[in-house]
């Protein structure tokens, strides 16, 4: 079993994609998110039976298992965020358990995020629609929290997963080599890496494919107010 771990409050699109790419290998089943407060989200369509979700509220580890046990599939993974582990223990376990692999996929451009994470707010779209017409202001202080807060998460993630062997990979890699990006990924899951077991870069579409500077309104204030930064490549 394996987890792709992403961070649920900057929801924007790309860890639907994620998942999509590593499912394409045929030993893989990847469910989407098996936690969430509104349906269980599997690979065969949501699960939204109150009863249902109640005993996995109770048993997260044992509704978890139960779809392991249920796939015909040799390797079963699926999206976490951190807000699905109601009391962090769950989490926590996930996290320190060997036997569980872990992905962890990110954004590497954190303007390109915020942006489309306000988009996908505003549309409710977070995949299969584009949200290029969507114009969005971000105040400087708003950006930087919002940095701020993401790379902590990645941080502490980081932290717990310092002696395992984890793959961490970025959206932009995924979508631009996806082969390249999924061959690590590939490979902590014991699995070989065949040609025809990777999307093309075709197959893993943004949703965003308009320039930043034409979706942020305030787009040069913010390059000015990053000047200097570590983040100010996120303007070029």
């Amino acid at each position: 079993m394996f987890l792709s771990l992403q961070v649920r409050h900057y929801h924007d699109g790309s860890p639907d994609r994620g998942c999509d790419a590593i499912s394409f290998h045929p030993a893989i089943a990847m469910h989407f998110e098996l936690f969430n407060d509104k349906a269980a989200y599997t690979d065969t369509g949501p699960i939204t039976d109150i009863s249902v979700l109640r005993q996995r509220d109770l048993d997260p580890t044992a509704f978890f298992c139960s779809k392991v046990n249920e796939s015909e599939k040799s390797r079963v993974g699926f999206k976490m965020f951190p807000e699905h582990a109601h009391d962090m223990d769950f989490l926590e376990r996930l996290l320190a358990d060997r036997r569980v692999k872990k992905v962890v996929l990110r954004r590497e451009n954190r303007l390109a995020l915020c942006t489309s994470v306000m988009r996908t707010a505003v549309t409710g779209h977070y995949i299969h629609k584009t949200i290029d017409h969507v114009p969005v202001h971000i105040k400087p202080h708003e950006l930087e929290s919002f940095i701020e807060g993401y790379d902590k998460y990645y941080a502490f993630l980081r932290e717990r997963l310092a002696d395992q062997h984890f793959v961490e990979i970025s959206y932009e890699e995924l979508v631009a080599e996806p082969k390249t990006t999924l061959t690590p990924v590939l490979r902590l899951l014991g699995l070989e890496s065949e040609q025809d077991e990777h999307p093309g870069s075709r197959d893993i579409q943004p949703q965003s494919s308009g320039e930043l500077r034409h979706a942020v309104v305030n787009f040069e204030e913010l390059r000015a107010a990053f000047l200097g930064t570590e983040r100010a490549p996120d303007f070029d």
